[in-house]
């Protein structure tokens, strides 16, 4: 699984640490962002070319699909199904094409499913800001119809699939594309999702554990409090009703403010020594800390973790740094084995074509 190479998670990391979320979101963008990036799109010319293509076409499309197509103003994706459309969502096969070859791989796809008398359904992207930008919706009897299909555009079109980038890291790569489940569980939620709930709850870990890179110093300065109050709140609020919790969070609070600002010594010394299971870090459960007045404030692993990732660590050596980098990565690949989501390649989407047409 892509996610579990070193390079990753040092991406994953390296997200985490600009932009650290009380949420799964900062994590979930690193999993998705298209790191090759480099160009934008005119969205009227994009969107007038799609619009063009698919009026062309429109005799082969569900009418169904319409309300999804993207305005103008609403890059998004196209959801692009074919009429009579009925089969069950299993499987996602993830591509990157490039941007400026996507409305001719596009054709391509439409092409072969068409010869192949596929039922297919897939969505792609009209901006090129993530690795998931094309994604096929597969069951399990047409994932063999899909190989011999991007089989052939591979033969056929080597020049677009060499300009396909890295597909999503949470999702096993089968050469240029990839593969990951279909999971309709509101509770679970997506694969990408529940991998990046992993990964943040591991870095969380990874951070608490090697508090001792960080000084008193880094920690009691009053923008590292601020950050870490600020994280508190928002930890709270996210417990809370939606309304009570966005009321919550506007709130000033200028006396808890204040009250970590006055006692931020001891806070950091708090965060530098309290003990966290790994119990209390799944679940965030509050840790209770004394404030100036008797004030009891709750201060959560994902604050914690919060504050720490702002803050540069004493690295002594880049051989501490890579030892990091690895625990990291064990614990995910740990927990990715537990919850059952180091998804094998399916023996229908591996079929060798080569040695078929030998």
């Amino acid at each position: 699984m892509d996610l579990l190479k070193i390079e990753n998670i040092k991406k994953v990391f390296k997200e985490f640490a600009s932009t650290p979320s009380t949420s799964y979101v900062s994590v979930y963008n690193a999993l998705t962002k298209n790191y090759n990036d480099s160009e934008k799109q005119d969205n009227e010319n994009d969107f007038q070319t799609f619009k063009n293509f698919f009026a062309e076409k429109s005799d082969l499309f569900e009418k169904g699909f319409e309300p999804y197509t993207p305005s103008q103003d609403n890059p998004g994706f196209y959801h692009v199904v074919r009429k009579g459309y009925h089969s069950p969502r299993q499987y996602r096969i993830y591509i990157n094409p490039s941007i400026e070859g996507r409305l001719e791989f596009v054709k391509k796809l439409i092409e072969e499913c068409e010869k192949n008398n596929i039922d297919f359904y897939f969505k792609y992207s009209r901006t090129n800001t993530r690795t998931d930008n094309l994604l096929i919706y597969a069951s399990e009897e047409q994932l063999e119809q899909y190989a011999r299909v991007l089989h052939n555009i591979e033969e056929e079109y080597p020049n677009l699939v060499s300009q396909c980038g890295d597909t999503p890291l949470s999702a096993t790569r089968i050469g240029w594309y990839a593969c990951g489940i279909e999971d309709d569980s509101s509770k679970k939620g997506s694969l990408s999702k529940r991998v990046a709930n992993i990964v943040r709850r591991n870095i969380t870990k990874i951070l608490i554990q090697n508090r001792e890179l960080y000084t008193k110093q880094q920690l009691s300065n009053t923008d590292a409090i601020k950050r870490l109050f600020k994280a508190c709140v928002d930890e709270y609020a996210s417990y809370l009703p939606k309304e009570d919790g966005d009321v919550f969070r506007m709130a000033q609070h200028k006396a808890l403010e204040e009250s970590f600002i006055n006692n931020a010594d001891n806070i950091a010394h708090f965060v530098l020594t309290s003990e966290i299971s790994d119990e209390q870090i799944d679940d965030d459960l509050p840790l209770i800390k004394l404030v100036a007045g008797g004030e009891e404030v709750p201060i959560t692993p994902n604050a914690i973790s919060t504050m720490l990732a702002q803050e540069k660590p004493n690295f002594k050596s880049m051989e501490q740094r890579e030892e990091i980098y690895k625990s990291l990565q064990t614990y995910c690949e740990r927990d990715i084995n537990a919850e059952g989501l180091n998804q094998k390649v399916p023996d229908k989407l591996s079929v060798n074509f080569e040695l078929e047409n030998e």
